[in-house]
C-alpha cells in the first residue's frame, strides 16, 4: 500500500518500476492511495486512520478483492509504505490495525502503541537534513514504542531532507 505525502495522489506510484519489481518478486499486489482532507490543513485529519481513511482503505481492498474475484486479497497482510503525511497515516493505521513503515512524517498523535502494534515490525526513517521538529517527533514515537518492547528500527538518511530519495529502496529491503 503506497501512501504519499500531504494530499498527494499516489495512485500512479503503482507504475514505478522498482515497486513493480518488488511486487513481482514477492507475489504482492500494489495499491496506490489518494487521501486528502476536504479542506487543506496544517495537520491533515486524514492521517488519523481510525477517523475514516483506515476504514476507506479496508473497504477499497474488499471492493478490489470482489472485482478481481480474489477473496484473499481483502484479508491479505499489508505492507504500508508512506512518505511524510503518508507515513503518519501508516503509523495511525498500525495503531488501529498493525502494519507499517514511517518515512519522514512530522505530526503524530500522543496515543501509545497497543500490544498488537508493538508486535508488528516497523521502520522509521528520518531525513538527516529534515526539520528538527520532524526528527524529534519521529524519535519520540519510536522511543515510546521501543520502551514497550516494539519490534521497530530507526534509520537516518544522511544528506536527505523531507524528500523521499532513497527511503523507498530501504523500505523494500525492510519488507
Amino acid at each position: 500500500v503506497l501512501t504519499p505525502g500531504s494530499n498527494i495522489d499516489g495512485r500512479g506510484a503503482v507504475g514505478d518500476p522498482a515497486w513493480r519489481r518488488f511486487a513481482r518478486a514477492n507475489g504482492a499486489a500494489l495499491l496506490g492511495c489518494h487521501f486528502a482532507d476536504a479542506r487543506p490543513r496544517q495537520r491533515e485529519i486524514y492521517t488519523r486512520a481510525e477517523l475514516g481513511g483506515g476504514p476507506a482503505l479496508l473497504a477499497a481492498l474488499a471492493a478490489w478483492a470482489k472485482e478481481e474475484g480474489e477473496a484473499t486479497l481483502a484479508a491479505a497482510p499489508l505492507l504500508l509504505w508512506g512518505h511524510s503525511a503518508g507515513g503518519q497515516f501508516n503509523h495511525a493505521f498500525a495503531l488501529w490495525r498493525p502494519a507499517f513503515v514511517v518515512n519522514k512524517g512530522g505530526y503524530y498523535g500522543e496515543r501509545p502503541p497497543s500490544a498488537a502494534a508493538v508486535r508488528v515490525p516497523g521502520l522509521f526513517i528520518i531525513g538527516g537534513e529534515d526539520l528538527p521538529r520532524r526528527a524529534r517527533a519521529i524519535r519520540r514515537i519510536f522511543a515510546a514504542g521501543r520502551a514497550r518492547g516494539a519490534a521497530w528500527v530507526l534509520a537516518c538518511e544522511p544528506g536527505a531532507g523531507h524528500e523521499e530519495r532513497g527511503a523507498a529502496a530501504l523500505a523494500r529491503v525492510f519488507f
